[in-house]
């Protein structure tokens, strides 16, 4: 350790993390580099890692895509705005679920998204043990301030203006398509059931939604983890 007078500090994983995370952390802990911190590991309400006013979401890539799709992400991200002073969402390359080239754009656009609205920055990294490392080397930085700060309620944000966001990030929407699909379907969700349960009628049905636009929804909904174009 570079300061010797540090003193141990917990950091706390949610106990329905994989067995792998939790002993990787363990493991980076007993490393002299990592050594000031104890992994502590217990249900928690929010997040998945939590030290001190600081709370990560940890995501595979698959999921955090998954989580686009179900608006999951944003509300998220929401909480962990309101309710702490600092937080981040690290994502690792799932091996066993390649995203296509579409589906990665869409993370990367989300993950923008997310930043410029809450001020939550997300990391993307190649594998699950760059991640462990990634994220003790936030803590070690994060730790030089050893001013506690308790954590922080904040304004909560439109839920209309959520969706508005989520829906033009979807490849081929934008801003006024994103507008005119909500005030017909009122939802996310109630959009994509109408793209699937009939393109060319929500086509018709909408002025300036062409089928370019449902056909991509469509694509964007439907995608599965194995289609050509995977990064």
């Amino acid at each position: 350790m570079e300061d010797q007078d540090w003193i141990p500090e917990t950091i706390y994983v949610d106990d329905r993390e994989p067995a792998w995370v939790i002993d990787t952390l363990r493991f980076l802990c007993s490393t002299p580099e990592f050594d000031r911190f104890t992994i502590v590991v217990e249900r928690l309400d929010r997040g998945d890692f939590i030290y001190r006013d600081l709370i990560v979401e940890r995501k595979l890539m698959s999921d955090f895509h998954a989580s686009i799709i179900d608006a999951r992400i944003w509300e998220q991200a929401e909480k962990m705005w309101e309710e702490y002073e600092h937080a981040l969402i690290l994502a690792s390359e799932d091996k066993k679920r390649k995203l296509t080239l579409r589906q990665s754009r869409a993370c990367r656009t989300a993950a923008v998204d997310i930043y410029f609205r809450f001020g939550i920055p997300t990391f993307f990294v190649d594998s699950d043990e760059a991640l462990c490392v990634l994220f003790l080397k936030i803590c070690v930085k994060h730790a030089k301030d050893l001013k506690p700060r308790a954590p922080i309620k904040r304004e909560k944000r439109s839920k209309g203006n959520e969706q508005l966001q989520i829906l033009m990030s979807f490849p081929e929407v934008g801003r006024d398509r994103a507008i005119k699909l909500l005030m017909e379907y009122g939802s996310i969700s109630e959009v994509i059931n109408a793209v699937l349960d009939d393109k060319k009628a929500v086509a018709d049905n909408i002025t300036g939604v062409g089928m370019k636009t449902v056909d991509s929804i469509h694509k964007y909904a439907t995608e599965s983890w194995g289609d050509s174009g995977a990064s």
